[in-house]
């Protein structure tokens, strides 16, 4: 593939997207920080710098998959979400690549969800190289836009004549060979096996996800995506093919030891709270964020927040 390229798609395709992903909320931040906003739903995404095909999540839906298909880039998915874009919502020029996967191969494919579009609305997408607009695409529908994610670009602001929400999915591939190999191991260790209401390797990753937004050390994250992989007092889960030695290969003696000692604690949130641990204090408060939809676990968790962030 070139570093752009347009492709079309049957536009019932990006219709029955746009009607799959209508919940957005606004108030998601631009790439580029700042005051700039817009409406967003996320669907999935592994933090950098991991690797892992979002594919095989509960989150990827047929529908996704009939896009994925239909679009034609043999590679997986690392992230997907909808944007959406109002009269007085703009965006900041960026790239999709984080600058901890600068030297892996990735792609963007923004599909347009729009089911219509004029000229005068405004609206397109810009790439920019050198300070100047090489290539600007109308957000026309079952447009599929496909550019090398490290290219700079952005949604251009829309006309005030237009009087709806500019939609786009935005999935991010990247080159296979470049997958994390302790996710695929978690991957191929947790098959069939959930955990409240959901797969547990989407709860393993739900927890990593949590203690990377929170800049928790490398260790503690790695930690994190197999902190129960040796079975709990409170979950049980007996893999006779996970060893310690395999899960110590994979993400290292410190972070190992930090699951074991969490695996095997008694007592766990009590005794994690009246030790001198700060890591496994950040991992059970990963844990807990994790599974604190009804709200019982928020006494526990302002305890762990208050020793956790007690300098910030």
């Amino acid at each position: 593939m070139d570093s752009f390229e347009i492709r079309q798609i049957d536009s019932s395709i990006s219709k029955d997207i746009s009607e799959s992903f209508q919940y957005l909320k606004y108030g998601w931040p631009s790439a580029t920080g700042g005051d700039l906003r817009h409406w967003n739903m996320m669907i999935r995404e592994i933090e950098p710098p991991y690797l892992f095909d979002m594919r095989t999540m509960p989150e990827w839906t047929e529908i996704l998959e009939e896009t994925y298909n239909a679009i034609g880039i043999d590679w997986p998915i690392q992230r997907a979400y909808v944007n959406g874009y109002t009269y007085g919502t703009d965006a900041g020029s960026h790239t999709d690549s984080h600058h901890l996967l600068k030297d892996v191969p990735m792609k963007t494919a923004i599909v347009y969800l729009n089911d219509e579009w004029d000229l005068d609305w405004g609206g397109e997408t810009a790439l920019f190289e050198n300070g100047e607009i090489i290539r600007s695409v109308l957000p026309k529908p079952g447009r599929v836009f496909i550019f090398d994610s490290h290219m700079l670009h952005a949604a251009r602001p829309l006309s005030k004549t237009f009087h709806g929400i500019r939609k786009i999915l935005a999935l991010k591939y990247y080159d296979p060979k470049y997958t994390t190999p302790f996710l695929q191991y978690l991957h191929d260790h947790t098959k069939g096996h959930d955990h409240s209401g959901r797969t547990f390797l989407h709860h393993l990753f739900s927890v990593a996800y949590i203690a990377s937004k929170h800049k928790f050390d490398d260790d503690v994250i790695k930690a994190c995506y197999f902190h129960s992989i040796y079975g709990t007092e409170y979950y049980k889960f007996d893999n006779e093919k996970v060893t310690r030695d395999d899960v110590r290969k994979h993400i290292g003696e410190k972070s190992e030891s930090l699951v074991h000692e969490f695996c095997t604690l008694k007592n766990r949130t009590d005794t994690i709270l009246k030790s001198d641990s700060l890591e496994l204090k950040q991992i059970e408060y990963a844990n807990l964020v994790d599974q604190n939809h009804d709200g019982r676990h928020g006494e526990t968790l302002q305890k762990l927040h208050d020793m956790i962030f007690v300098d910030k």
